[in-house]
């Protein structure tokens, strides 16, 4: 099978499979979901962290997502202008000057990752129908990261088409941990 002038590898039938691009224009399966957001979650998660590319195709084998065509600006600058509706948001750590991500779920929804290329800080907004329905105001560092934590907020979203407020700060620890505290308890 090829699919993008790729060799393509047999798939499980019935459910999305997420394929990576390997050496000599061949594909290797390296997961499948019986859910399309968590396919499309997985496979964009992958692309952004490793730089690979990545695809999912759907159980009749055609693809609907392919990363290729999204991968981040880098030096070469690249990048688009970003929308007017990401310029008029209202953000503390970044400005909304360069486009850096545009990844189209559906005829609906879109995750795009904005931000100052040239200050290295970048947020990720969620549109549908043009709409800015969700968005993060967090300065991330490196556009990757915005890239995924945009598709873990598009897959909690649903089928949302309006504005919701989404402020929650990240915490990844509520209490750290000190092991030496313990160790003089038991002295």
């Amino acid at each position: 099978m090829t699919n993008n002038g790729l060799i393509g590898p047999a798939h499980q039938p019935g459910v999305y499979n997420i394929d990576c691009a390997v050496a000599g224009g061949r594909w290797t399966c390296v997961g499948k979901s019986s859910d399309e957001r968590d396919a499309l979650s997985m496979a964009g998660q992958q692309a952004a962290l490793t730089g690979g590319r990545f695809r999912v195709c759907a159980p009749d084998e055609t693809v609907v997502f392919d990363s290729a065509p999204f991968s981040v600006a880098s030096a070469q600058g690249s990048a688009y202008e970003a929308t007017a509706a990401a310029k008029a948001l209202k953000l503390t750590y970044t400005l909304a000057v360069d486009e850096c991500y545009r990844v189209q779920f559906d005829h609906v929804h879109q995750l795009a990752v904005i931000g100052d290329m040239a200050n290295a800080s970048y947020e990720w907004v969620i549109e549908a129908h043009e709409k800015i329905v969700a968005h993060s105001n967090e300065g991330h560092g490196d556009a990757s990261c915005a890239l995924r934590d945009g598709l873990i907020a598009y897959h909690g979203l649903g089928d949302v088409t309006e504005a919701v407020e989404s402020n929650v700060p990240c915490v990844l620890s509520s209490r750290p941990f000190v092991l030496r505290d313990r160790l003089l308890l038991d002295e």
